[in-house]
């Protein structure tokens, strides 16, 4: 697949994920408690993305102890 075809796909995906979830957090909002919903989209967006993580990089990356206590600030 050519690159230029390739970043047209991946921005036509990114528009209809974005534009989607304001519809779709509107059915989401009417059924369930507002920080329960935002729980759940994290949740399972952090389960998505490490296994995008996992494939890409064969495994999960080894991260030195600096860059742990970082990541953990950063998070915080």
């Amino acid at each position: 697949m050519h690159r230029k075809t390739k970043a047209y796909l991946s921005m036509t995906a990114a528009m209809i994920t974005v534009g989607s979830s304001f519809v779709v957090s509107k059915f989401i909002v009417a059924r369930f408690p507002v920080f329960l919903a935002s729980g759940l989209r994290y949740g399972l967006a952090a389960v998505i993305f490490l296994v995008i993580l996992y494939v890409k990089e064969h495994g999960f990356p080894k991260l030195a102890r600096q860059d742990v206590l970082r990541l953990f600030l950063l998070a915080l």
